[in-house]
């Protein structure tokens, strides 16, 4: 550790502008090297390919239950925040006029460290689920409207 008295000698001998500007950028590379240590990694890239996601999600209950029901999904692998396989199936797009999304998705969240199924929900238009997935998507294959 380097003592006051260095620090003092330093500033005698390349001026106190120098000195303090010498400090600071010291300072705040050491706070942004400190910062950029601590963040979390959001995107996951760990060699596994999307279909290879995909397949496991698939095999989920919830999953096999979404499919049976509406073959023709759109099936989506999310890395961005939490590793993820959307299963969805919209009525009406987001456009530039309308901002919300109508229909129903299943997400099943994918453990990165495992490579299998975590939790899941379901999302028909606004309204999210965690319990009861199955009973809720079949009401919404009769009725097409969400309970």
């Amino acid at each position: 550790m380097v003592s006051y008295k260095k620090y003092v000698g330093l500033e005698i001998v390349m001026g106190r502008r120098l000195y303090h500007v010498l400090l600071t950028t010291l300072l705040g590379v050491s706070l942004i090297t400190t910062s950029c240590a601590s963040m979390t990694k959001t995107y996951f890239d760990n060699r596994v390919s999307d279909e290879e996601y995909i397949f496991v999600a698939q095999n989920t209950e919830e999953a096999g239950a979404f499919l049976e029901k509406y073959p023709q999904a759109e099936v989506i692998v999310d890395r961005s925040s939490k590793l993820a396989v959307d299963f969805r199936m919209s009525k009406s797009l987001v456009t530039s006029t309308t901002q919300n999304w109508e229909g129903i998705r299943l997400r099943v969240f994918i453990d990165p460290k495992t490579n299998q199924p975590a939790e899941t929900f379901l999302q028909c238009d606004k309204t999210f689920m965690k319990e009861r997935i199955i009973q809720y998507l079949e009401q919404y294959a009769k009725t097409q409207s969400c309970p």
